[in-house]
């Protein structure tokens, strides 16, 4: 059985893991869930066909027309280029299939498979958490009324005649992990899931593609942390008040990606080894309890745990060949089987701790959060000064708030250990290394490493050796 078709099982118990696609690319994934929460333009294969396409008639596209533009011309072919460079910067969108280009106004915001539905999973994650008024911010930053930014006017003037407005489609799903009422460990996590889409949803008086540069690595950010986070709410057995009750990882706050024999990039990919363990277990511990669902015939010719494999694939809606090819592809099971060795068997098949920690170094490395490159080093989490940008303006709402409580914001709110701050339990609580005494020492060191860069990067200033603010997007 591969990934995807666990993923179709367990989707609704863990929220987020990844399936058929394990190099979900930002463009992919934001589009998706911009699609899903405001809808695909109508004709948008006309922006595609315009932006990849090899013979383009100009005298469908008005803007073209009245610029006298004509076909097979250099000029044309130019003007291609150009929009390629803009719309299409990191090669996501195609001549013949759905495409995903950078979402720079809602009109050129696609739905493609690519993405395997994670962008409207995350729709259904947050969209119940959002303000009306969030969402009328975000349109508002996505498809402004003016043309007040070359961007704006570009999009407006080429898909005048061409697009119109799409429609909204109703959350992906609205039961188990996605429920209106979820536990609190997956509310608490949805709500800071959401609390991030709202920080970023407007410009605060900044540029507006700066703002879209933000919201985009917010949206992808967002969903990582559902990967990371999502699975362990729906098992922790923890009393849950804030994010980092339900876990907390180590994250290499230095240049990144750093030297393979410092201890802080050593605990680091402990930190992503042991995350990459408990999500395999969540994952091993939601797929007992989908089986065990399943109502088994008294006579049943052939194995009770294949049985319920194909009930949960069916349900899950695969039918006819494609089940029974998923089936015939699952572990044998013997006479010997349990529901939990076969749930364990079946996890083990796809979501391996080390194909986790693979996945999660993938991902994470599309928006600087996890890497180095495969061939380079162990997978840790680390900080690229982009990512570090970003979570500067969503935590830090304020004109400025001292280093000490940014620290503890990364931590509360996302689970991220960056250092101690104004918690002195927090090494208490790590053993990554040999000792308590090592681990304040080697969190100092990462929290310093951390001030500097801020303060290098123009986001925070040191005052005194006491007192160091980070600027906020107020």
């Amino acid at each position: 059985m591969s990934g995807s078709e666990l993923a179709a099982i367990l989707r609704p118990r863990v929220g987020f893991l990844l399936g058929k696609h394990d190099d979900v690319a930002p463009a992919h994934l934001v589009n998706g869930y911009l699609a899903a929460a405001f809808g695909v333009p109508k004709s948008w294969q006309r922006i595609r066909d315009l932006v990849t396409g090899v013979d383009v008639d100009p005298n469908s596209y008005p803007a073209l027309t009245r610029s006298g533009y004509q076909r097979g011309a250099p000029a044309l072919r130019d003007l291609q280029s150009d929009l390629d460079v803009v719309v299409n910067p990191d090669r996501r969108g195609w001549q013949t299939v759905a495409a995903s280009f950078a979402p720079v106004h809602l009109r050129f915001v696609t739905r493609d498979p690519s993405d395997d539905a994670n962008g409207a999973y995350l729709w259904a994650a947050t969209s119940a958490e959002l303000r009306p008024s969030t969402l009328k911010a975000l349109r508002g930053l996505l498809e402004p009324a003016a043309a007040t930014d070359p961007l704006t006017l570009f999009a407006m003037t080429l898909t005048d005649g061409v697009v119109e407005p799409g429609q909204p489609v109703p959350p992906r799903s609205t039961t188990g992990w996605f429920a209106p009422r979820p536990r609190k460990a997956i509310a608490t996590l949805r709500q800071e899931m959401a609390s991030v889409i709202e920080a970023l949803a407007n410009t605060d008086g900044r540029g507006r593609i700066e703002a879209v540069q933000h919201l985009i690595r917010g949206i992808y950010f967002v969903w990582y942390l559902g990967l990371l986070l999502a699975p362990l709410a729906a098992v922790t057995a923890r009393r849950v008040s804030q994010v980092s009750d339900i876990h907390e990882f180590l994250v290499f706050a230095d240049v990144p990606p750093g030297r393979p024999d410092d201890p802080l990039v050593v605990g680091s990919s402990r930190s992503l080894q042991e995350t990459s363990q408990e999500l395999h277990e969540a994952y091993r511990a939601e797929a007992e309890r989908a089986l065990e669902t399943v109502t088994v015939p008294d006579r049943l010719p052939g194995s009770r745990q294949e049985f319920r494999i194909r009930v949960l694939l069916g349900e899950a809606g695969l039918q006819g060949a494609t089940l029974d090819k998923a089936v015939n592809a699952v572990p044998r099971a013997t006479a010997g089987n349990t529901v939990s060795s076969y749930a364990g068997a079946l996890v083990a098949q796809s979501h391996s701790p080390e194909a986790v920690s693979h996945s999660l170094r993938t991902v994470g490395r599309m928006i600087g959060l996890a890497g180095p490159a495969r061939g380079f080093g162990a997978p840790r989490f680390l900080l690229e000064t982009p990512m570090l940008s970003t979570l500067v303006r969503i935590t830090v709402p304020e004109p400025s708030i001292p280093f000490a409580d940014f620290v503890d914001r990364l931590r509360t709110r996302f689970g991220m250990i960056v250092g101690i701050g104004n918690d002195d339990e927090t090494p208490k609580r790590l053993s990554l290394w040999d000792s308590t005494d090592a681990t304040r020492d080697l969190l100092i060191r990462n929290e310093d490493a951390l001030r500097s860069r801020l303060i290098s990067a123009g986001l925070a200033y040191q005052y005194s050796d006491l007192n160091t603010e980070v600027f906020g997007s107020a």
